[in-house]
Parts: structure tokens; sequence; C-alpha cells
């Protein structure tokens, strides 16, 4: 499989989707993948979804046990103060493909938008960064699946990757 590139000397980058799949699902931080993508969407951060995601996975290294919303800061402050610092491989082909290109492309727009919602968060509360959502009588535990399920639906509109013809 390839993953397709749109600048760059090279059109597509060889990896394979199941790797990267299996380095994603055992990662141990799926729920802040998640919200991470929501939250790229909701900004309109065009960040490629592949980088992304292995981004979050190498940042969350040894938070796997801390809470989703502490995860989510950390991620965002790393964004906001290592812009320059920030790097990833593909788990799949770690010597092979060079993502720094694409990880140039998305990297200062991720800082700036993390910048902004961090203040946001610290001014006004989640909602601000993730929309309102109505909470069940189950103390929140409604709203927090309701946020997580809209990450899935809307971050699913695009794909990295092609797959060999």
């Amino acid at each position: 499989m390839f993953l397709h590139l749109t600048t760059g000397d090279k059109e597509r980058l060889k990896t394979n989707l199941d790797v990267h799949i299996d380095h994603i699902r055992d990662s141990g931080v799926r729920e802040a993948i998640r919200l991470i993508k929501l939250w790229r969407v909701r900004n309109g951060l065009k960040a490629k979804t592949f980088v992304l995601e292995l981004l979050v996975v190498k940042l969350l290294q040894g938070k796997k046990g801390v809470a989703v919303a502490e995860q989510l800061k950390h991620l965002w402050t790393e964004f906001r103060d290592n812009t320059e610092n920030l790097s990833v491989e593909d788990p799949a082909n770690p010597s092979g493909n060079d993502l720094k290109p694409i990880l140039d492309e998305m990297r200062w727009s991720l800082s700036a938008v993390a910048r902004t919602t961090l203040t946001s968060l610290e001014a006004l509360g989640w909602e601000a960064v993730f929309g309102r959502v109505e909470e069940d009588d189950d103390g929140g535990r409604g709203a927090r699946v309701n946020i997580l399920r809209s990450a899935v639906h809307i971050a699913r509109p695009t794909k990295p990757w092609l797959r060999e013809e």
C-alpha cells in the first residue's frame, strides 16, 4: 500500500496499512486519537490523519494511564511549545519513509490552533473546544461517549492512503 503525497519529491510512500492500524489499535490512547481528529476537523486543520495519529501515539507514550483530558492538554501543550522538535516515523517503514515533509506542512497550524485551544479551554472550558454536549443522568459518561462517537463519525472523511493497483 502507498501513502499518497501531494507535495515533495515523491508522489507516494510505501507503507503497510495493517501495521499502522495495529500500531494505533494497540497504542492505548485511542480515545485521545479520536478526540484530536475531532479537534482537527472542528478547527479546519489540513493535517494528514496518518501522521497526526502517529504523532499522538508518540507524544502520549508513558501517558496511557492518565485521564484523557490530561492527555489532550499535554498534546496541545507539546504542539504549542515544542513545535520545531515534533517528529514521527512510519511503524511499517521507519527508515524508508521520511514523514518530516508531511509534518512540516502541518507543524505551524498545529501550534497556532493548539495555542488558541488552550486559551479557550482555560477561559471557557471544554464546551469551547468540542461544542455543547447534553449530559445524561449517568454522571457525564454519556456526554463523553457522545463526544467520542462524534469524533469517530467526523474524523472519517479522508483516507491518507491509496491501495496498490
